[in-house]
């Protein structure tokens, strides 16, 4: 599968511009969540500390049975399959 996101860029004064990249998520290693024995691992592409982008998107993998154990709060659009 191949998804192409575009979002026009929200400038904030004094944080540069970040690079443009391409990835694929088969070079990027998943990150197994707290509390979940593994049965949940995120796949992020973009350091959550790097200010400059001002969008992420994660792959979120649940393994049969692998819940979120704990209430989610955040500010993030959930929204491809």
């Amino acid at each position: 599968r191949f998804h192409w996101i575009r979002k026009h860029y929200q400038v904030v004064d004094g944080i540069p511009l970040p690079e443009a990249f391409v990835t694929n998520e088969q070079d990027v290693e998943p990150i197994p969540m707290p509390g979940t024995n593994g049965a949940w691992v995120t796949t992020r592409f973009v350091d959550m500390s790097d200010m400059r982008h001002d969008m992420h998107v994660n792959i979120v993998t649940f393994e049969p049975g692998g819940v979120i154990p704990f209430a989610e709060t955040h500010v993030m659009e959930h929204g491809l399959y």
